[in-house]
Formats: structure tokens, C-alpha cells, sequence
């Protein structure tokens, strides 16, 4: 008969292993896409999630509120984990080039339309329109 408890390993369940390897992932996942990130934004995923530092700890180094740094870390996450993020960080450099640092500077760095027209000296009609083309090649999942 099979035995119905769960599996200790070490004190922890068999299903406690597999969270952890899970969670273990999830993290590696999120470093590795972290990559594509602004690099203050980079460090900051780097300094929470690979060197197991606090937010307050953080916050208390940087000079910022602990739920302001709380907030960007949440929306970082919720980012990366977007079909939008995964396909523009997989795609950027097969997009036409006139696109690249829309697609970057939209989807990868989260900027807003406004920042990026001022940021690339164009209009914001431009940068609707090719944020607007960005979109939807990421619905079709494919590129022209």
C-alpha cells in the first residue's frame, strides 16, 4: 500500500522541493530578462532578487521611500512577464531599425510615448504610429 503522507526531504515536503525549485527559476527567468531592462532598473531586480537584499535595505541606500521601490519592483515584474516584453526581447533585432528604439525604449524600458518622442526628437504622432505597428506584430506573433 502506498504510503498517503507526503515525502520529507530534509524537513521539508516533496511538494515544499519543488515550490522552491520553482520559485528558484522563476527567479533565474527574471534576472536573465532583467538584462534587457534600463540598467538603474537592472540593478535594482539585481539587488532585490540575486543579492537577497530588502526593499528597506535598498530604499535606505538609494534615498527612496520603501513603497515607492516596492511599487517599481512590482510593475518591473509585471512588465518582464508580458507577452509584449518577451517578444520585443526576443524580436528587437530582426525588427526594421527605424522601430528598434521605439520597441526599446516602449516595451523593454516602459517609457511613456511622450519620453520617447522627446527622447528621439520626433513627433508624437510618429511614435503612436509606430508603437502602433510594434503592437501589432506582437498580436500576430510574427514579423514582416
Amino acid at each position: 500500500m502506498a504510503n498517503p503522507l507526503p515525502v520529507a526531504v530534509a524537513g521539508a515536503t516533496l511538494d515544499d522541493v519543488h515550490r522552491r525549485r520553482s520559485r528558484r527559476r522563476s527567479v533565474e527567468v527574471l534576472l536573465e530578462r532583467a538584462q534587457r531592462l534600463a540598467p538603474e532598473d537592472a540593478q535594482l531586480l539585481h539587488q532585490v532578487y540575486a543579492q537577497g537584499l530588502s526593499i528597506a535595505r535598498v530604499a535606505e541606500t538609494t534615498g527612496r521611500h520603501p513603497r515607492t521601490l516596492q511599487r517599481k519592483v512590482e510593475r518591473l515584474v509585471r512588465r518582464m512577464r508580458s507577452p509584449s516584453f518577451r517578444f520585443i526581447a526576443q524580436h528587437l533585432e530582426l525588427l526594421p531599425r527605424e522601430l528598434q528604439p521605439t520597441a526599446r525604449d516602449r516595451f523593454l524600458y516602459g517609457l511613456s510615448l511622450r519620453e520617447i518622442a522627446r527622447r528621439g526628437r520626433t513627433s508624437l504622432h510618429k511614435v503612436r504610429t509606430r508603437v502602433h505597428t510594434l503592437e501589432t506584430l506582437i498580436r500576430a506573433g510574427a514579423l514582416v
